[in-house]
């Protein structure tokens, strides 16, 4: 005979496990009475003095001041910014007294790349030759109006470490240094729709090499490039 509900209910009930234990319980900070009947003010409420890790740009920032106030101890400094109208750049003495002393290696990484004054930390290049020829390679790329893909940045890097004889140990393989190099370089990847997204890039590529190959037989005048618009008078 089926059970009714009521019993399921209790067998049911039987089976949750009782809870012994609670959470303590947490207070709620007092509020601080606003006196409404006080005069109003237009002063700024204090930031909370929070460290954060500068960027090239900032410690650059720095170092000219340093140049412009010859003579200001480093506490002096170390105030003047942490209490600017401009924006606060929170550090303390004994960072300024080390960023000073590498100065120059600070510089040279904040030019070293287009991007390289937004960057907080030192980028280690192994190659800076590879790197150097693949991003040209990459803006004349974008001069002709090609997109550039992770994975023709993949085949592009292996063919210049063949060109410059890079050791094994010394390639880079897999995608796992391609978002570092786009955000040093400030190399967008812009992804295409429509017609556009359905050409095989491969295929394109070869027939380049075809066509290439064709053309090489023929002197440079005897060269002509049309396109569907040449069917229509302008």
């Amino acid at each position: 005979m089926p059970a009714s509900r009521e019993s399921r209910n209790t067998a049911t009930t039987r089976k949750r496990k009782v809870r012994t234990e609670h959470a303590p319980y947490q207070p709620r900070a007092p509020q601080q009475k606003v006196n409404k009947n006080a005069p109003k003010t237009s002063a700024q409420p204090i930031l909370p003095k929070k460290r954060a890790k500068l960027t090239n740009h900032d410690w650059m920032t720095i170092y000219a001041y340093v140049d412009a106030h010859p003579g200001t101890p480093q506490e002096k400094i170390v105030d003047h910014f942490r209490n600017r109208t401009e924006g606060r750049l929170i550090f303390d003495q004994s960072t300024l007294s080390r960023k000073l002393k590498v100065r120059a290696e600070i510089e040279n990484r904040s030019m070293s790349y287009p991007n390289g004054l937004s960057q907080k930390r030192v980028r280690i290049v192994t190659r800076p030759d590879v790197d150097s020829a693949l991003f040209y390679w990459v803006k004349a790329m974008e001069a002709k109006r090609e997109s550039v893909t992770g994975a023709m940045l993949v085949a592009k890097r292996a063919k210049f470490e063949e060109r410059f004889n890079v050791p094994q140990e010394e390639r880079l393989g897999g995608e796992g240094w391609i978002p570092s190099f786009k955000k040093a370089y400030n190399i967008k990847e812009y992804r295409r729709h429509g017609e556009a997204a359905s050409v095989d890039l491969d295929a394109v590529e070869a027939e380049r090499v075809r066509v290439r190959a064709i053309l090489a037989r023929y002197r440079e005048k005897d060269h002509f490039n049309f396109d569907e618009t040449s069917f229509f008078a302008l």
